[in-house]
């Protein structure tokens, strides 16, 4: 049979939220969804190097409730894991998300490999009840919306 210990101590967790700091973003007033996270993003990369993979998270009301980096990739690459994307939303009891990244290329053609992510985030995403909005790709003059399937300029605040 199986072997038990005498005395099984299980440890017990706490999961908590720590809120960092603040970033700064001016948003231009008759934004939409993506122009408002491609703006969030777009200060949140500036000076980046390497690929950034965020999350913005949103309440029902699709106010930003916040912002969170999940990942810094190597210098050609970044490694998506759902869970990672997922933990900050179902933390912060979010309605839904958009998750993005840069590409320091400058180029913001969204890779077969940002597609495969972006679909896979909605599987997930449909399964938890977490809305995923968009996938935005941050290049140096332009934006890509996954969902509008086009690139567009950042809008001036």
């Amino acid at each position: 049979g199986m072997m038990y210990e005498d005395n099984p101590r299980i440890p017990r967790y706490r999961i908590s939220l720590v809120r960092e700091t603040a970033i700064d973003v001016e948003i231009p007033r008759q934004a939409n969804n993506q122009q408002r996270s491609a703006a969030i993003l777009k200060e949140l990369y500036f000076g980046a190097d390497r690929e950034m993979l965020s999350v913005i998270t949103l309440d029902a009301k699709l106010h930003v409730i916040g912002v969170n980096v999940v990942s810094i990739g190597a210098l050609s690459q970044s490694i998506a894991d759902p869970r990672d994307i997922f933990k900050m939303a179902i933390l912060q009891n979010a309605y839904a998300i958009i998750h993005g990244h840069n590409h320091p290329s400058g180029d913001p053609y969204p890779s077969q490999q940002d597609m495969d992510m972006h679909r896979r985030l909605m599987e997930a995403g449909n399964v938890m009840g977490i809305k995923v909005l968009d996938g935005i790709v941050i290049g140096d003059t332009m934006f890509w919306s996954i969902t509008s399937g086009h690139s567009e300029p950042y809008e001036e605040a």
